[in-house]
């Protein structure tokens, strides 16, 4: 009976686990911040997180115990990196060997096991300077297909920047130049507070885009001192200084994303004072337009889904085992958006059904629901005349939306002989042929064996000796 008891303790307890690993799947967010003072400084940004069910917890990059996963599970499903002063992530902050799990190399298998990551470097932040990019930031950042500026150069704008919160150095910058509108930051209605550096995307990565650019005005430099001189103190490299603007205009990127082919997000933003409650304060634009950013990169928004497949043959109400060769299907699926912490109808009308066996066959567009509150997209078509393994296949992508791809089996077969209609009207020409022939044959048959001769026979003639 103890033993009875025990094995249902441990079973209970084993289903109350699951259900709370169940239940905190998609909001278990790690905060990872260099100073433990930017939980005052960035108060607003960590409520948002905890308004929109994410849950962020706030660690020390360096403290000991922290661990991003334990016997090959992931512990956390999004990560926050709020690290602008970190150079290297193996080395305490005081100094000695971190010697936790946060790493480079697993921040990165974070990402490639479909882990969601937000990366916020420089930034002024409460010094005099620019913060620099550090190496690993960088590291991360150009496996993710985004370069950052060099050591020491910094966004200036003269003619579009915050005369509220600039310091006389015009690198409080106020862009207004969304790379198009979308479930990543929606519409632009006022312009936002930028402090930080720039960078450019890698041509050879397409799964990187631009979120937000550089006003025409924007560009690249060693900014000013307080005495309106360039500062050798702010860029080592006297090269960028005698140089002049490295970049220029809509080149000029401040703002980036990555959305992988595992639907990993990883979003690069060269500000971490875009987050804080000073630019809030400035610009409540800012401080909405940080959070959206975040909903996205943590798949609050811009998330699809399929659910509901069904196929069937007009005016069929089951799908069979198998289809004809030119047949009349009807396809539907259900496909929603996750937005605002809802599922909610789709409603572009762009998704694709291809028909294929290994090329496809049919590629027609989705009716999307007319029904309010349905959504249910259908098309209807013939199969083709070719049997063979077929396959409904739906391949989604569109920018800021999570890849969506479904497939599923529908095998045609030809004709039976008993599919086939008794007379074909296009055989009516053998039909009159091999009857004609028949009857032909008949008649000439019949003349043949009762035709009787009536002339006499001739008499032989006599051959003479």
């Amino acid at each position: 009976m103890k033993v009875a008891a025990a094995l249902l303790f441990t079973a209970c307890l084993a289903i109350a686990s699951f259900t709370t690993a169940v239940d905190a799947d998609g909001v278990r967010t790690l905060v990872l911040v260099d100073d433990l003072a930017i939980e005052r400084t960035h108060s607003e940004f960590l409520k948002g997180l905890k308004i929109d069910g994410l849950e962020p917890e706030v660690h020390m990059y360096d403290e000991k115990e922290l661990q991003l996963s334990r016997h090959g599970q992931w512990l956390w499903d999004n990560i926050v990196l709020l690290t602008p002063t970190v150079s290297d992530f193996r080395k305490a902050k005081k100094g000695g060997r971190n010697s936790n799990g946060v790493k480079v190399a697993s921040l990165l298998e974070f990402i490639d096991a479909g882990g969601n990551l937000l990366l916020a470097v420089s930034g002024k932040g409460e010094s005099e300077y620019m913060r620099p990019v550090g190496d690993d930031l960088r590291r991360i950042a150009n496996e993710c297909g985004v370069d950052f500026d060099p050591e020491g150069l910094a966004v200036v704008d003269h003619h579009a920047y915050s005369s509220e919160a600039d310091a006389g150095d015009h690198t409080y910058i106020a862009a207004r130049e969304l790379s198009g509108e979308g479930p990543i930051a929606g519409h632009m209605d006022a312009p936002v507070l930028f402090r930080g550096v720039g960078h450019m995307l890698q041509p050879s990565n397409p799964l990187t885009f631009p979120v937000l650019r550089g006003n025409p005005t924007t560009f690249t430099a060693v900014p000013l001192d307080s005495q309106g001189k360039v500062s050798l103190q702010q860029s080592p490299n006297k090269s960028l200084v005698e140089g002049g603007p490295q970049g220029v205009g809509s080149e000029v990127l401040l703002i980036s994303a990555m959305q992988a082919e595992n639907n990993a997000r990883v979003l690069v933003v060269g500000s971490a004072d875009l987050f804080s409650d000073a630019a809030g304060k400035v610009s409540r634009f800012t401080m909405k337009f940080a959070s959206e950013i975040a909903a996205w990169a943590f798949k609050r928004r811009g998330v699809l889904r399929a659910t509901n497949v069904r196929h069937r043959k007009v005016g069929e109400s089951a799908a069979p085992y198998m289809y004809r060769i030119k047949d009349e299907l009807t396809f539907e699926v259900d496909i929603e958006e996750f937005k605002y912490g809802k599922w909610v109808p789709y409603e572009r009308s762009d998704v694709q059904l291809e028909f294929t066996m290994l090329d496809p066959y049919v590629r027609r567009f989705l009716t999307p629901p007319t029904k309010e509150g349905s959504s249910t997209f259908s098309t209807t078509f013939k199969t083709p005349d070719q049997y063979g393994i077929f396959k409904f296949v739906i391949d989604y992508r569109r920018l800021g939306y999570t890849t969506l791809h479904l497939e599923e089996q529908a095998p045609l077969r030809n004709y039976k002989h008993s599919d086939y209609e008794r007379f074909l009207f296009c055989a009516y020409p053998y039909y009159g042929a091999a009857f004609s022939t028949l009857i032909a044959t008949l008649a000439f048959s019949f003349f043949f064996l009762h035709h009787k001769e009536t002339c006499p026979k001739a008499a032989l003639p006599v051959t003479p000796y």
